[in-house]
């Protein structure tokens, strides 16, 4: 038996894909057990996800498949049967539709709609998942084919964002002239840092000599400084190497004679 969604529960089931008696003689119209079980498996399914299943292969769940073929009394295995029939899944998608009355996302308005409902939300709700619930609770209510999750979760950026801004506005209405001008001066402080002291760049000032062991930046003095010990280190290392041949020599001459 194929995977079940984690999000579909018996008494989620029981509410959303029980068939009422309505139901019962749609799905009867249907010739064959097969096409029955997954007609009723769609209508199922379209309940409990606000969406028709995927048809190339047919997305099967494997709790919906149990329950819908529960009700008539159908052999759930005989779904294979009817997911390889694509052109039988498509006409009975579209009849599916026509019966439960279900709109495209895409629909004239709906969108815009939808932005208005999770703003609104989005002021008392801050989690993206209750606002995905919520979203989805309301196609499911308004007949309309949930569109990709991406969409939904764009939606809801962009209803915070607004959530957001309009909650700022509210709070700096509250506040009174005297702390709005406190916060905007404070606020241009941090903004725009103050200028060095007179001659405090000139103290500080780095140069590219200036820069010793390790990449560790000295200031200008310091590199005056560490300039005029590289002189002396330099001129004593070369004295050290011309002096020690020249006294070997002088020794060697005394020797001789």
């Amino acid at each position: 038996m194929p995977a079940s969604d984690p999000d579909v529960s018996r008494p989620r089931l029981i509410r959303d894909a029980s068939f009422l008696e309505a139901d019962r003689r749609e799905i009867a119209r249907r010739r064959g057990h097969h096409n029955r079980l997954g007609f009723a498996y769609q209508v199922a399914f379209v309940r409990v996800f606000g969406r028709f299943p995927r048809q190339t292969p047919l997305e099967i769940d494997g709790e919906i498949l149990r329950f819908a073929a529960l009700q008539p009394g159908t052999d759930a295995e005989t779904i294979h049967a009817y997911a390889g029939r694509q052109q039988t899944v498509s006409e009975h998608q579209q009849r599916i539709g026509e019966y439960l009355r279900l709109r495209a996302f895409e629909a004239a308005d709906t969108a815009d709609r939808l932005a208005r409902f999770l703003e609104d939300e989005a002021l008392r709700i801050e989690r993206t998942a209750s606002l995905l619930a919520r979203a989805r609770a309301w196609l499911r209510d308004e007949h309309v084919l949930a569109p990709a999750d991406s969409v939904l979760r764009r939606a809801i950026g962009a209803a915070r964002h607004k959530a957001r801004a309009l909650l700022t506005q509210r709070l700096a209405e509250r506040l009174s002239a005297p702390m709005r001008d406190r916060l905007g001066r404070r606020q241009d402080s941090n903004l725009w840092p103050s200028a060095p002291e007179a001659g405090g760049a000139a103290r500080h000032a780095v140069t590219p000599a200036a820069r010793g062991e390790g990449g560790r930046l000295h200031s200008s003095g310091d590199a005056s400084r560490a300039s005029v010990s590289a002189d002396a280190l330099r001129a004593r290392g070369g004295a050290g190497r011309r002096g020690p041949p020249k006294v070997r020599a002088d020794v060697t001459r005394r020797r001789r004679s």
